[in-house]
């Protein structure tokens, strides 16, 4: 799943020129901007035959360039939310926007302004 959203990311979001990471790999140095894909824990839904998934995506752009911030923004829910992907399993999942988490903020560490997204994902079972 993570890889088939890192995919999508990296082939709608050209300004991140493939740099969309796991939560441990970039670090301050980390040329900008770029995305950060983080999954949450499996959740059943309501019926027994699907499940979601929360997925938060971050999004980190030059210290001094919220615009650029805002930009990257749009785009991710514009290459996320309502799309249909597949993992190398052949397995088909939707991605759907929820908001942001939390506010915007500076990391000083990091030299980076930053913003959470979070998105749903809608799955179903194989095999039951």
């Amino acid at each position: 799943m993570r890889t088939a959203i890192r995919d999508q990311l990296c082939s709608e979001v050209s300004a991140f020129e493939n740099r969309v990471y796991q939560p441990s790999m970039p670090g301050p140095q980390t040329k900008k901007p770029y995305a950060v894909v983080k999954m949450g824990t499996e959740n059943p839904a309501n019926i027994s035959m699907a499940f979601n998934k929360p997925v938060e995506i971050w999004v980190y752009a030059d210290k001094n360039d919220f615009t650029e911030l805002d930009m990257r923004i749009n785009e991710v829910i514009r290459a996320l939310h309502g799309t249909e992907l597949t993992t190398a399993n052949g397995e088909k999942f939707e991605l759907r926007y929820q908001g942001y988490i939390g506010s915007e903020y500076y990391d000083e560490e990091w030299k980076a302004t930053t913003q959470a997204l979070e998105f749903e994902t809608v799955a179903i079972y194989e095999g039951r």
